[in-house]
């Protein structure tokens, strides 16, 4: 009977708890966009670290990551900008946007065959190869 009892306990505590959690995540995800618009870069990368494995809504994720590259970039560190970018970019292979910011963090660190590479998808619209593979299809 225990057995039973608990699942019917537990659901109602897990449906409270996701139907609530993700407004705290929105207001979190805005504090973290308003840090970085007031150059707090280091609290506005703290808060994203601290977002992107609580959200499940893969837009947020991936905002997340794009957002945290550009406060990377206002740290000059442009390395790890580009890794999330890349990581965006597997998330979301077709937005343009993603492919403009790591084009232009390329450009930072002078590597123009990669930034060419990205801008060369954003007015042709084919992928690099090996650089955007979508997170899933919808005709799986």
């Amino acid at each position: 009977m225990l057995t039973k009892v608990i699942p019917i306990l537990i659901l109602p505590l897990l449906i409270y708890l996701t139907s609530f959690s993700q407004p705290n995540l929105e207001k979190l995800f805005d504090k973290g966009v308003g840090e970085l618009k007031k150059h707090n870069y280091k609290e506005a990368i703290k808060i994203f670290v601290d977002l992107i494995p609580k959200t499940n809504d893969i837009e947020m994720k991936k905002l997340c990551y794009v957002y945290r590259a550009f406060s990377y970039n206002g740290l000059g560190e442009f390395n790890k900008s580009i890794a999330d970018l890349d990581t965006a970019i597997t998330i979301d292979p077709v937005d343009i946007a993603s492919y403009i910011a790591r084009g232009k963090t390329k450009g930072y660190i002078e590597d123009v065959a990669g930034a060419a590479k990205d801008f060369e998808y954003v007015l042709t619209g084919t992928a690099p190869l090996n650089k955007a593979k979508p997170h899933y299809t919808i005709w799986d």
